[in-house]
């Protein structure tokens, strides 16, 4: 019985370890995180109407064995013009409002546009998971490199609410691997949030973990952080700050609040565009 007792107390404590080693502990009892379900699906009827009606082209890109995602892709007058690359939010039309937002930096300036999508998401296959859509885009990133040669000088990377993580991340790798975009532009990034695939059991689930800050000291690019003071998706400005924070300790970074501005209305915000385009154009 002593000997049964010891046992079950000694894997108590392997298992202890193992909780608070793994950082289970910080994400399951620390402080509080916010957390959203993958808003994953088919590609809807106004995103493929949206495609058909545009001069942009709808490309897939194998990033993986048995991987291919989707990305909507328009054209610059000239061969050598620079590159703006977005990396959507949570959003069940991630093409059309790539779109959108491209066409709206773009201006009358010339420039490659390229929207990207997410494993699971516009029609992808698939699975939503962190690590699996940052490999994605690194591989985006590079199969584009191969076929169109542009240079990091080119490249500026643009990422709207989790598109702001995965845009950090992506211009964090590239940066660790010689390859510093010319720019990043963060939009009401997601700096430390959780995000859940949808299922009967996801509350009881840790999903996956969201924090900008390991990989942040990582970028060299030159970025612009834009927030709205009235963000109701993170409760407050908090994760634009902390983003904008932690960049300006490690490199040349801006920082614009725009009061009253909800999460969304940002990406329409006339004034909020206008401090795009003079960062990205200058």
């Amino acid at each position: 019985m002593k000997r049964l007792i010891l046992l079950s107390f000694t894997g108590l404590v392997v298992l202890a370890a193992l909780f608070e080693v793994s950082g289970l502990r910080a994400r399951v009892f620390g402080r509080e995180r916010y957390r959203f379900h993958y808003a994953s699906g088919p590609m809807l009827a106004e995103e493929q109407a949206a495609l058909r009606s545009s001069s942009w082209k709808l490309e897939t890109l194998t990033v993986a064995p048995n991987m291919s995602i989707q990305i909507a892709r328009a054209s610059a007058r000239s061969k050598d013009g620079p590159w703006l690359l977005y990396l959507p939010g949570n959003d069940k039309t991630q093409l059309k409002r790539g779109m959108q937002v491209l066409e709206a930096l773009r201006a009358d300036h010339d420039a490659h546009l390229a929207a990207l999508s997410y494993r699971s998401y516009s029609g992808n296959p698939g699975s939503a998971e962190v690590d699996r859509i940052a490999e994605d885009n690194l591989a985006i990133v590079e199969a584009l490199e191969r076929q169109h040669g542009i240079t990091p000088a080119r490249l500026h990377l643009i990422g709207f609410s989790i598109g702001g993580y995965f845009a950090g991340r992506l211009t964090a790798d590239l940066s660790e691997r010689g390859r510093t975009p010319a720019s990043l532009t963060l939009l009401a990034p997601g700096y430390d949030l959780v995000m859940i695939r949808p299922s009967p059991l996801a509350r009881l689930g840790l999903g996956d973990d969201y924090q900008m800050a390991p990989f942040l000291p990582s970028v060299k690019s030159r970025s612009l952080v834009l927030q709205g003071s009235a963000d109701e998706a993170f409760h407050g400005p908090d994760q634009g700050k902390a983003a904008a924070r932690l960049l300006s300790q490690t490199g040349s970074s801006s920082y614009f609040e725009f009061p009253g501005l909800e999460h969304e209305a940002l990406l329409e915000h006339e004034p909020a565009l206008t401090r795009a385009r003079e960062f990205l154009w200058k």
